[in-house]
Protein backbone atom coordinates (compact mmCIF):
# COMPACT_ATOMS: atom_id res chain seq x y z
CA UNK A 1 0.00 0.00 0.00
CA UNK A 2 1.06 3.62 -0.51
CA UNK A 3 -0.02 6.46 1.76
CA UNK A 4 1.05 9.94 2.93
CA UNK A 5 0.23 11.81 6.13
CA UNK A 6 0.58 15.14 7.94
CA UNK A 7 0.32 15.21 11.72
CA UNK A 8 -0.08 18.29 13.85
CA UNK A 9 0.18 18.59 17.62
CA UNK A 10 -0.54 21.64 19.76
CA UNK A 11 0.79 22.31 23.22
CA UNK A 12 -1.84 24.52 24.87
CA UNK A 13 0.27 25.38 27.93
CA UNK A 14 3.21 26.81 26.03
CA UNK A 15 1.17 27.90 23.02
CA UNK A 16 3.37 25.88 20.64
CA UNK A 17 2.23 24.07 17.54
CA UNK A 18 4.38 21.44 15.82
CA UNK A 19 3.83 19.58 12.56
CA UNK A 20 5.26 16.40 11.15
CA UNK A 21 4.74 14.97 7.72
CA UNK A 22 5.29 11.75 5.90
CA UNK A 23 5.14 12.40 2.20
CA UNK A 24 5.30 8.83 0.88
CA UNK A 25 4.99 5.60 2.83
CA UNK A 26 5.13 2.27 0.96
CA UNK A 27 4.26 -0.81 3.01
CA UNK A 28 3.61 -4.51 2.56
CA UNK A 29 1.37 -6.23 5.07
CA UNK A 30 0.63 -9.90 5.50
CA UNK A 31 -0.95 -11.83 8.35
CA UNK A 32 1.06 -14.66 9.84
CA UNK A 33 -1.80 -17.15 9.97
CA UNK A 34 -3.65 -16.09 6.83
CA UNK A 35 -3.49 -17.20 3.25
CA UNK A 36 -0.49 -15.98 1.28
CA UNK A 37 -1.29 -16.20 -2.41
CA UNK A 38 2.33 -15.69 -3.39
CA UNK A 39 3.52 -18.55 -1.22
CA UNK A 40 0.64 -21.03 -1.04
CA UNK A 41 -0.93 -21.07 -4.49
CA UNK A 42 1.64 -23.48 -5.83
CA UNK A 43 1.45 -25.70 -2.75
CA UNK A 44 -2.36 -25.78 -2.79
CA UNK A 45 -2.29 -26.78 -6.45
CA UNK A 46 0.16 -29.57 -5.60
CA UNK A 47 -2.08 -30.72 -2.77
CA UNK A 48 -5.13 -30.70 -5.04
CA UNK A 49 -3.27 -32.77 -7.62
CA UNK A 50 -2.12 -35.15 -4.91
CA UNK A 51 -5.64 -35.42 -3.46
CA UNK A 52 -7.03 -36.15 -6.93
CA UNK A 53 -4.40 -38.83 -7.47
CA UNK A 54 -5.20 -40.38 -4.06
CA UNK A 55 -8.92 -40.31 -4.86
CA UNK A 56 -8.15 -41.90 -8.23
CA UNK A 57 -6.12 -44.64 -6.52
CA UNK A 58 -8.92 -45.23 -4.02
CA UNK A 59 -11.47 -45.57 -6.82
CA UNK A 60 -9.12 -47.84 -8.76
CA UNK A 61 -8.60 -50.09 -5.73
CA UNK A 62 -12.35 -50.08 -5.03
CA UNK A 63 -13.04 -51.13 -8.63
CA UNK A 64 -10.38 -53.85 -8.44
CA UNK A 65 -11.97 -55.06 -5.21
CA UNK A 66 -15.45 -55.18 -6.79
CA UNK A 67 -14.16 -57.01 -9.85
CA UNK A 68 -12.21 -59.45 -7.66
CA UNK A 69 -15.27 -60.18 -5.53
CA UNK A 70 -17.45 -60.70 -8.60
CA UNK A 71 -14.76 -62.87 -10.21
CA UNK A 72 -14.52 -65.00 -7.07
CA UNK A 73 -18.31 -65.37 -6.86
CA UNK A 74 -18.54 -66.43 -10.50
CA UNK A 75 -15.58 -68.77 -10.13
CA UNK A 76 -17.26 -70.45 -7.14
CA UNK A 77 -20.47 -70.84 -9.14
CA UNK A 78 -18.45 -72.40 -11.97
CA UNK A 79 -16.94 -74.89 -9.50
CA UNK A 80 -20.43 -75.71 -8.17
CA UNK A 81 -21.61 -76.31 -11.74
CA UNK A 82 -18.75 -78.73 -12.37
CA UNK A 83 -19.48 -80.60 -9.13
CA UNK A 84 -23.21 -80.72 -9.90
CA UNK A 85 -22.52 -82.12 -13.38
CA UNK A 86 -20.41 -84.89 -11.80
CA UNK A 87 -23.14 -85.58 -9.23
CA UNK A 88 -25.78 -85.70 -11.95
CA UNK A 89 -23.73 -88.24 -13.93
CA UNK A 90 -23.29 -90.39 -10.82
CA UNK A 91 -26.97 -90.03 -9.89
CA UNK A 92 -28.08 -91.06 -13.40
CA UNK A 93 -25.93 -94.19 -13.12
CA UNK A 94 -27.39 -94.83 -9.67
CA UNK A 95 -30.97 -94.47 -10.97
CA UNK A 96 -30.23 -96.93 -13.80
CA UNK A 97 -28.78 -99.43 -11.29
CA UNK A 98 -31.79 -99.02 -8.97
CA UNK A 99 -34.22 -99.55 -11.87
CA UNK A 100 -32.39 -102.75 -12.82
CA UNK A 101 -32.47 -103.92 -9.19
CA UNK A 102 -36.20 -103.10 -9.03
CA UNK A 103 -36.82 -105.29 -12.10
CA UNK A 104 -35.29 -108.24 -10.29
CA UNK A 105 -37.00 -107.42 -6.97
CA UNK A 106 -33.84 -106.48 -5.09
CA UNK A 107 -35.08 -102.98 -4.11
CA UNK A 108 -38.40 -101.22 -3.57
CA UNK A 109 -40.11 -98.63 -5.75
CA UNK A 110 -39.71 -95.84 -3.13
CA UNK A 111 -35.91 -95.99 -3.39
CA UNK A 112 -36.08 -95.65 -7.18
CA UNK A 113 -38.49 -92.73 -6.89
CA UNK A 114 -36.32 -91.02 -4.27
CA UNK A 115 -33.26 -91.35 -6.50
CA UNK A 116 -35.22 -89.87 -9.44
CA UNK A 117 -36.42 -86.95 -7.27
CA UNK A 118 -32.84 -86.34 -6.09
CA UNK A 119 -31.68 -86.38 -9.73
CA UNK A 120 -34.35 -83.84 -10.71
CA UNK A 121 -33.34 -81.62 -7.79
CA UNK A 122 -29.71 -81.72 -8.93
CA UNK A 123 -30.76 -80.80 -12.48
CA UNK A 124 -32.85 -77.86 -11.24
CA UNK A 125 -29.93 -76.67 -9.08
CA UNK A 126 -27.72 -76.91 -12.16
CA UNK A 127 -30.14 -74.72 -14.15
CA UNK A 128 -30.17 -72.10 -11.35
CA UNK A 129 -26.38 -72.08 -11.12
CA UNK A 130 -26.09 -71.81 -14.91
CA UNK A 131 -28.31 -68.72 -14.87
CA UNK A 132 -26.27 -67.19 -12.02
CA UNK A 133 -23.07 -68.00 -13.91
CA UNK A 134 -24.29 -66.32 -17.10
CA UNK A 135 -25.40 -63.19 -15.23
CA UNK A 136 -22.08 -63.04 -13.36
CA UNK A 137 -20.13 -63.42 -16.62
CA UNK A 138 -22.21 -60.64 -18.18
CA UNK A 139 -21.40 -58.36 -15.22
CA UNK A 140 -17.69 -59.16 -15.55
CA UNK A 141 -17.89 -58.41 -19.27
CA UNK A 142 -19.48 -55.04 -18.45
CA UNK A 143 -16.66 -54.27 -16.02
CA UNK A 144 -14.08 -55.19 -18.65
CA UNK A 145 -16.03 -53.70 -21.57
CA UNK A 146 -15.54 -56.97 -23.40
CA UNK A 147 -18.21 -58.62 -25.57
CA UNK A 148 -16.17 -60.54 -28.16
CA UNK A 149 -15.90 -63.97 -26.59
CA UNK A 150 -19.20 -65.67 -25.75
CA UNK A 151 -17.80 -68.43 -23.49
CA UNK A 152 -15.58 -67.86 -20.49
CA UNK A 153 -13.70 -70.40 -18.44
CA UNK A 154 -12.51 -68.79 -15.25
CA UNK A 155 -9.31 -69.84 -13.52
CA UNK A 156 -7.92 -69.18 -10.07
CA UNK A 157 -6.05 -65.90 -9.75
CA UNK A 158 -2.76 -65.37 -7.97
CA UNK A 159 -3.23 -62.88 -5.16
CA UNK A 160 -1.51 -59.53 -5.55
CA UNK A 161 -0.45 -57.21 -2.77
CA UNK A 162 -1.23 -53.57 -3.40
CA UNK A 163 1.29 -51.02 -2.19
CA UNK A 164 -0.03 -47.50 -1.62
CA UNK A 165 2.28 -44.53 -1.33
CA UNK A 166 1.43 -43.03 2.06
CA UNK A 167 3.34 -39.78 1.76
Amino acid sequence: SVNSSINGSRDFNNNITSFSSNWVNISYQQSLNGYNSFKWTRKINDLNIRKDSIDFLKEKIKLKNEVSEKYLDVYLIQMKIQLLEENINKSEKNVIELEEKFKFGRTIKIEVDQAKVGLEQLKSQLEVHNMEFRSGINELKKYMDYDDQPDFLLQAVVQENYIIDRR
